[in-house]
């Protein structure tokens, strides 16, 4: 589990990471319109093929930087993000969410910092 939050202090919640390539490749699939948020690295496209429903998404550089969002991305659609490093999933709902040029920031559990592509993961 990770936090995440926006740099302006905003809590987006918990997130589950999924980091292994099988963990990756399933993100969200198979799983209720009331799952646990995720957040995949390293991460540059995703697939709703196979939903049962439409998913939130935002793709981060390896700094934090929010670059792009989609919200109710609808099932089976296709999206990939150049320069993307990691990718933010939940169901799609209402409640803060980045927007396209903000900053977040991944907290281990601990309340630390999750090391970022640029700072050598």
């Amino acid at each position: 589990m990770v936090g995440a939050r926006l740099a302006d202090g905003t809590t987006l919640g918990r997130f589950e990471l999924r980091e292994r390539f099988c963990e990756r490749a399933r993100g969200l699939l198979g799983t209720g319109p009331d799952a646990m948020p995720i957040v995949i690295m390293p991460c540059h496209s995703i697939h709703c093929v196979g939903m049962r429903y439409a998913i939130d998404v935002a793709f981060l550089d390896g700094g934090g930087r929010v670059l792009l969002v989609r919200r109710a991305l609808r099932v089976g659609m296709i999206l990939g993000c150049h320069g993307a490093a990691a990718v933010l999933e939940r169901p799609a709902g209402s409640g803060p969410w980045p927007r396209e040029g903000s900053h977040v920031e991944l907290l281990d559990p601990s309340g630390g910092g999750i090391p970022t592509q640029e700072e050598g993961v």
